[in-house]
């Protein structure tokens, strides 16, 4: 058995008896549909946890926006891409009027109705890459949008679908 199998083991079992509720949860990220990404310390271990479902936690005194929620899944997206996580914010902010929520929630449509949604997605290009990728997810979702968004940035880039929020979210210019 190799070193770093041998040291991933080793961690795995001092943590495994370990229950979550006597970790200090540092931080929760929201990554749509219910599910979190949750960094908790556990004994002076910092781990970073996907969690399913309702985390119970002690109430807080605020719950995240629904534009926190966004930005924190484009984040996170971004994180599990390798995607720059400033340029993919900008890109949202862009595309979505500041995260707007009328836009996110599909209200507000751009491009007289054609596009919808935080990354202002239209029907053909969806459907194009829904298929490029074998991927069946809902256009009027924001967590599929940010999802196939990720997914095209990372394989394609964003210069040929997203032409001026790409310039914008390069050089803070915006030409229409």
């Amino acid at each position: 058995m190799n070193f770093k199998r041998s040291i991933f083991l080793a961690l795995f079992l001092v943590l495994l008896p370990l229950r979550f509720s006597d970790a200090a949860l540092m931080e929760k990220l929201p990554i749509g549909n219910g599910n979190f990404l949750g960094r908790f310390d556990i004994n002076g271990i910092e781990v970073w946890q996907v969690i399913l479902g309702t985390l119970v936690t002690p109430a807080s005194a605020s719950e995240l926006s629904l534009k926190d929620q966004v930005k924190n899944h484009i984040r996170a997206m971004s994180d599990v891409m390798g995607l720059d996580r400033d340029f993919m914010l900008k890109l949202g902010s862009c595309e979505s009027w500041d995260y707007k929520e009328d836009v996110i929630n599909n209200i507000q449509l751009g491009d007289d109705g054609a596009s919808m949604g935080v990354f202002q997605w239209q029907k053909k290009s969806w459907e194009y890459y829904s298929k490029k990728f074998n991927l069946v997810l809902d256009r009027t979702k924001w967590v599929d949008q940010v999802r196939l968004t990720a997914l095209v940035a990372d394989k394609y880039g964003t210069a040929k679908d997203w032409v001026n929020c790409t310039r914008f979210a390069k050089t803070g210019i915006y030409f229409k």
